[in-house]
C-alpha cells in the first residue's frame, strides 16, 4: 500500500516500509538574469544532509540547471558557499557564532534567515539576534526551523529581496 500526499508545498510519500519527504521543485527560466546586481539563489531541494542551490555567476545571472549541493548552506545576494562549523566554532550547544553572521552582514542583506536545525537542534543565542539588529537595525532577522527557513528564504529570494540565510540541513 502507498500513500502519495501533498502538504505546504511538500509531498510525502510513503508506504508499509519506509516514510520520505519530498520537495516539490521550483523553477525559473533557463538562465535568469537579476533586475538588479544582486540576487539570491535559490534552494532547489532540502532533504536531510543535503541542500541542492542554484549558482550565480560573476555577472548575476542564476542558472538553474547548474546546481551545487552542500551539507549546510550560507547564501546571500548573489552567492552561496558551505557553511564549516569547524571555521568558527558553530555547534549545537555553542550555537550560531557571530563569525558566521558577519560574513552574512559583508553583503549588506535586508533580511536574515537563521535555521535552528530540522528538529530545532541548533541554538540561535538572543544575543545574537541583538547583535545582527545592532549591527543594521533595519535588516530583519528571522528564526526558524530548517524547513520553514528554506520555505521563506525561496519566497524572499523570488520577490527580488537581498537575503541571506544560514541554514543547517540536519538536527
Amino acid at each position: 500500500m502507498y500513500l502519495f500526499l501533498v502538504v505546504g508545498g511538500f509531498a510525502l510519500f510513503a508506504s508499509a516500509v519506509y516514510i520520505r519527504f519530498y520537495k516539490l521543485t521550483v523553477t525559473r527560466p533557463n538562465k535568469y538574469l537579476c533586475p538588479t546586481s544582486q540576487c539570491s539563489p535559490l534552494i532547489k531541494n532540502m532533504s536531510w544532509g543535503s541542500i541542492t542551490v542554484e549558482t550565480v555567476s560573476e555577472d548575476g545571472t542564476i542558472n538553474p540547471n547548474k546546481l551545487i549541493t552542500y551539507r549546510d548552506a550560507k547564501l546571500w545576494p548573489n552567492g552561496s558557499r558551505a557553511w564549516d562549523w569547524n571555521e568558527s566554532g558553530t555547534g549545537h550547544f555553542a550555537g550560531i557564532q557571530k563569525q558566521d553572521v558577519d560574513e552574512l552582514l559583508s553583503y549588506k542583506p535586508n533580511i536574515i534567515i537563521l535555521s535552528k536545525g530540522v528538529l530545532s537542534q541548533l541554538k540561535v543565542p538572543q544575543s545574537l539576534v541583538d547583535y545582527i539588529n545592532q549591527s543594521d537595525p533595519h535588516i530583519k532577522v528571522i528564526v526558524e526551523t530548517s524547513k520553514k527557513a528554506f520555505k521563506l528564504y525561496n519566497e524572499y529570494a523570488i520577490q527580488g529581496e537581498r537575503v541571506a540565510a544560514l541554514i543547517h540541513s540536519t538536527c
